[in-house]
């Protein structure tokens, strides 16, 4: 669910020698946290959410992130996606149904090549 309810918190020190330093912000009244080495990273991170936050973007209550963000980090990439369907189409296929799987992963491959007449 996405809500455009966001409180960005300042950042704060905590006892810990691996992240001292911690931000935190609540999305739809759930908290949210991160971890950082240094303030300054913490404050760039800070800046990032504010920045989305006054551009008037949603925020995913279950995650915390900026949509924009979160549709980059759920982003898949041509080879992880035909690795996926060929892994679940091979096990069951017939030899003859195999060669077609991949004759058209090849197909659809160079066809979103940025010069289709490059193979």
């Amino acid at each position: 669910m996405q809500t455009y309810d966001v409180r960005i918190w300042n950042i704060r020190r905590r006892n810990s020698k691996s992240a001292p330093f911690q931000l935190r912000w609540f999305v739809g009244g759930e908290p949210h946290q991160e971890p950082f080495m240094t303030k300054t990273l913490a404050d760039a991170r800070r800046a990032e959410l504010l920045t989305a936050a006054r551009s008037g973007e949603a925020f995913d209550t279950e995650t915390g992130l900026p949509v924009s963000e979160l549709r980059l980090r759920n982003r898949t990439t041509w080879y992880a996606h035909a690795r996926e369907y060929v892994a679940m189409k091979w096990p069951e296929a017939a030899a003859k149904h195999r060669a077609s799987i991949a004759e058209s992963i090849t197909v659809a491959t160079v066809a979103l090549l940025p010069d289709g007449d490059s193979l």
